[in-house]
């Protein structure tokens, strides 16, 4: 009965299909209908850099064709669809990418000559896109091999094709004169990642300064780059909007992070260090709406973690910290009481502290823990959790550090989770074992199954 369904409730179908790109193929086969509705779809980016090739205008393929640029169209047929007018994202990389293969570079013809000709037909695409979309995600970065620089910002067109631009994601080292223009243009971005590298290009400051509303900022810095410092002062103007921060620092001992101490209506912060030597001094610093923090592997130092959850633990509803140990686990039990996610690690000897939380953080429903020789056995945390967690908790995940932990094997088994024993509480969980790598004994989990301990079970690939 789908062929009978109105025409809008196809496209929330298929926008929900959105990124399941094979799914959407097999679609447009169905009828009409659905090729009308899916094509849109489909072509959010560009989809087949033939097809796409065919649509250029015929200026643009004579100029190719003096240039003996020549692309074979995948049919004789007359293109349908005008697919370039539903481009909304777009890569530079991909674009340049798709050239290379599809004019194979011929091994008879010099390097500097298909250089020339990659050069001629990126310029006439650049042209055909600016014309005709209006974009909201773009993908700029120079580091790639197949980088072709293209002054597509003062092409005709540009205005209307990036003043809607919401997403951009780009390198440091991008051209300034080209961040300059889009600076002028693009002064709407809800969402920016940039890729610090070893050189930094100032026109990033003209960007961020003019932005008055976006919500996502996103850093990650390479090996190369020591410091964003530079950049830092372009902030102040995103004092008031930004709701979403993340870093990616690596190895790099950063300055002091003060700065983000302005940005007082963060949702959420993320940071990923892969070390603890790094210093954010919260002091007095309040967050009244920030729900998510995360820090993937190492937190701050504790002194600078302690200040913080006392002020703003309360506000939170998810947690995350790769290496925690017991003084953190106790902060967030005496700071943290609304609580719903918590990914965080217990030592062998650190019953009592996940105890605790348990009890004072009644809102938690997921607890996100590691299981191996050094932390807590599983069948004594599924113990803990059958005996203490809160009455809305019905999610646990469980990651195997260590390559060859064996999770819920016939030698751990306890005579608590027999059917002559009768918990507390029954227990109906999600668990949910993120590990590639990991010997499980499905047995006791078929047991603990029937039992209606667990009620939902899966294995994930780590994602630690």
């Amino acid at each position: 009965m789908f062929h009978q369904l109105p025409n809008d409730c196809l496209k929330e179908i298929f926008e929900f299909l959105v990124k399941d790109k094979a799914t959407l193929c097999s679609c447009l086969l169905v009828n009409r209908l659905w090729c009308l509705a899916v094509v849109p779809f489909l072509w959010t980016s560009i989809h087949n850099f033939r097809t796409f090739f065919t649509c250029l205008p015929q200026e643009s393929k004579e100029i190719l064709y003096e240039n003996q640029i020549i692309v074979s169209p995948p049919t004789q047929r007359c293109l349908i669809f005008n697919y370039v007018q539903y481009i909304k994202t777009f890569s530079n990389a991909e674009i340049c990418k798709g050239i290379a293969f599809l004019l194979n570079n011929n091994s008879n013809n010099s390097q500097d000559n298909d250089i020339c000709k990659n050069i001629i037909a990126a310029q006439e695409i650049f042209k055909m896109l600016v014309k005709q979309i209006s974009l909201k995600r773009l993908f700029y970065y120079t580091y790639t091999s197949n980088f072709l620089y293209i002054p597509f910002v003062n092409y005709p067109g540009a205005i209307d094709c990036f003043k809607n631009l919401s997403e951009l994601n780009c390198g440091s080292e991008i051209n300034s004169e080209l961040l300059y223009r889009l600076s002028q243009i693009c002064q709407n971005l809800r969402t920016l990642n940039v890729t610090f590298d070893e050189f930094i290009s100032t026109g990033l400051v003209d960007l961020i300064s003019v932005q008055q509303r976006l919500n996502c900022l996103q850093i990650f810095q390479t090996y190369k780059c020591e410091s964003f410092t530079s950049i830092i002062p372009s902030f102040k103007s995103l004092s008031q909007s930004l709701t979403k921060f993340e870093l990616y620092g690596g190895n790099h001992h950063n300055p002091p992070l003060s700065f983000i101490t302005q940005f007082t209506n963060l949702r959420e912060l993320n940071l990923l260090f892969n070390h603890s030597d790094y210093s954010v001094d919260f002091r007095d610093a309040i967050f009244p709406n920030l729900r998510i923090l995360i820090f993937k592997y190492f937190s701050p130092r504790f002194m600078y973690l302690n200040d913080f959850l006392k002020i703003n633990g309360k506000y939170l509803r998810e947690l995350q910290i790769g290496r925690s140990n017991n003084l953190i686990n106790l902060a967030i039990s005496n700071f943290c009481l609304n609580l719903k996610y918590l990914r965080t690690n217990f030592l062998y000897n650190e019953e009592k502290t996940l105890k605790q939380i348990f009890n004072n953080c009644n809102q938690l429903t997921t607890l996100q823990i590691s299981c191996d020789n050094f932390y807590l056995n599983e069948i004594e945390l599924l113990e803990i959790v059958a005996e203490n967690s809160p009455k809305g908790f019905h999610e646990l995940k469980v990651c195997a550090c260590l390559i060859g932990t064996k999770l819920f094997s016939k030698s751990s088994r306890r005579t608590i989770f027999t059917e002559d024993y009768i918990p507390k509480k029954i227990l109906s969980i999600n668990l949910t074992i993120e590990s590639n790598a990991t010997d499980i004994d499905y047995t006791t989990i078929n047991e603990f199954k029937k039992l209606g301990i667990i009620k939902k079970f899966k294995v994930i690939e780590d994602s630690y």
